[in-house]
């Protein structure tokens, strides 16, 4: 270009010299000047056709594939929805929008909220809201209003959507209807439930005994110091200080027999599993003082070797208590099979590591026969004579309903031991209130 610039200056240098003839504008380094930037000219229109064409095929590509992704959205056996980085949903398949009864655009934007529950809807707003500005996928149940008026409930699965280019374009999510099984669940929790009370209550022909005699002597001792006071005042010679100290028995005596009720109650009692932080120590040594009568007609001796210092474990008393009381109580049964001298039953609490504790309890019995050991924790499996064969299975499903495990295993020196792992409160799993 310089060289064809340079070239039209001289030849106009020279038609002013009057040295040749020629026209300014047809002379031949002006035309190859004209004729260059003609073609640059060119050559940009040419590379905007090429572009526009390229964005034509792109546009119908993109198009191809929202198709497709329509199509793909609509045959699909799920609710599937769509939001913008905005926030706000911009699609719904022809499954949801059948399942509500609702137009497309109805649902648009928020309108989709208008069919959840009003019970769930701020708790799945909330998990909407904090998952997209966190960009991290969720998944939340929730009641969704069908098309004839009911309340289903929904398990909602939403992950974030991003271009080739990484950038976040907004949300993309699968719901499908669990209301079937979450009534399953429900009635497997009532018919455990209900299992758990039956257990509860059948237990009670074993204790009737111990209970009886547990209430027996702090009645029969309130009655002979109540007469004994009502002698001394009939004497004339009562102090203060015998009637105070007679009145302060009584008083203990009343306590222990309100505990000894109380715990009956709570085993017949029917309902939800109350969660508490619970001392498993203290737990032992109040099953230990409800079997005393059974352990001192059966003549067996009891030791307890607990571990100081045990962290809590989150249970429930009653349901814990129950397990207790059930290994200890098949323990006095296994001993009764050796003579009276021989009878031992020891009941061990340790902490495994940071995160359990441990309950054993060890007795000098015969043993479980070896082709028993993988089955007694199963329903109706027994090896007594008389036993139902649930006391073990009802031990298994309570432990486990607090996150630990049982087990058993033949002591080296004979007798066998069963023995549950608990978590500690800070590790225990979150629970739900139920069993």
């Amino acid at each position: 270009m310089t060289f064809f610039i340079l070239a039209a200056a001289g030849h106009s240098d020279l038609v002013n010299a009057g040295l040749i003839q020629s026209p300014y504008l047809i002379s031949l380094p002006f035309l190859a000047i004209a004729a260059a930037m003609g073609y640059e000219l060119s050559s940009e229109v040419v590379r905007a056709a090429y572009l526009e064409r390229d964005l034509e095929a792109s546009e119908a590509a993109l198009r191809e594939s929202d198709a497709r992704f329509r199509i793909m959205a609509d045959t699909a056996p799920v609710m599937v929805w769509m939001s913008g980085a905005d926030m706000l949903c911009n699609f719904f398949n022809k499954q949801w929008l059948e399942f509500t009864g609702r137009t497309m655009e109805e649902e648009l934007g928020n309108g989709w909220s208008q069919g959840v529950h009003a019970e769930d809807l701020p708790h799945c707003l909330e998990t909407y809201t904090s998952s997209f500005k966190a960009r991290q996928p969720f998944t939340i149940e929730y009641r969704l209003r069908r098309a004839d008026g009911e309340y289903r409930w929904i398990l909602d699965n939403g992950v974030p959507r991003y271009t080739q280019e990484r950038e976040f374009s907004g949300y993309i999510g699968s719901c499908i209807d669990i209301t079937e099984r979450i009534r399953a669940e429900e009635q497997l929790r009532l018919l455990r439930q209900e299992l758990f009370h039956m257990a509860r209550v059948s237990s009670m022909g074993e204790l009737t005994s111990v209970l009886a005699h547990e209430l027996s002597q702090p009645l029969m001792t309130i009655l002979i110091n109540a007469q004994a006071a009502q002698r001394l005042i009939d004497s004339g010679e009562a102090g203060m200080d015998e009637i105070g100290e007679i009145l302060a028995d009584i008083v203990v005596d009343d306590q222990r027999a309100a505990e000894v009720i109380r715990h009956l109650r709570g085993l017949l009692k029917r309902g939800e599993l109350e969660l508490e932080p619970l001392d498993i120590n203290e737990l032992i040594r109040g099953v230990e003082r409800i079997i005393r009568s059974d352990v001192i007609l059966n003549k067996v001796s009891v030791t307890l070797e607990l571990a100081t210092n045990l962290p809590e474990v989150l249970g429930g008393r009653i349901e814990l208590q129950q397990v207790i009381l059930n290994l200890m109580m098949n323990a006095i049964d296994a001993v009764r099979l050796v003579r009276a001298d021989a009878r031992q039953i020891t009941v061990r609490s340790k902490r495994v590591d940071a995160q359990t504790v441990c309950v054993a309890v060890e007795d000098s019995g015969p043993g479980v026969p070896p082709e028993a050991i993988e089955q007694v924790f199963k329903p109706f499996f027994t090896t007594k004579a008389d036993g139902m064969g649930m006391g073990l299975s009802i031990c298994r499903a309570i432990i486990e309903a607090h996150h630990g495990h049982i087990r058993t295993f033949d002591n080296p020196k004979g007798g066998a031991t069963f023995e549950f792992v608990l978590p500690l409160v800070s590790e225990a799993a979150p629970q739900t209130g139920e069993m």
